[in-house]
């Protein structure tokens, strides 16, 4: 999860969100205040990473993290999150209920 480091991990606004299994941290996800010019939304954020342990993936760990951050989202008056996946993960924010525009899902 060494890999999942980005620039403006510090800053105020971005917001970070671990799981834990038996106090090991097994999937992260971060959200950045970044706002989409291809969506006319007020109040949005960026879904810059995203990662699993290797061998605690394909445990609905990922849908877990993306629920919360979603349920921490509307209690903070966001109004949306957005992301550009890699290819091989769009199937699974599309398995988990997530639309695509032209340029992001």
């Amino acid at each position: 999860m060494e890999s999942c480091r980005f620039e403006g991990d510090d800053l105020e606004t971005t917001q970070h969100f671990g799981l834990y299994l038996k106090q090991e941290l097994v999937g992260i996800i971060s959200l950045f205040k970044k706002s989409n010019s291809d969506i006319p939304v007020k109040n949005q954020y960026q879904i810059r990473g995203m990662a699993a342990l290797e061998n605690h993936r394909k445990k609905d760990f990922g849908k877990e993290l993306l629920l919360y951050s979603e349920k921490q989202c509307k209690n903070q008056n966001m109004d949306l999150i957005w992301f550009n996946p890699r290819i091989e993960a769009s199937d699974f924010y599309q398995k988990n209920g997530k639309s695509k525009n032209k340029n992001s899902i």
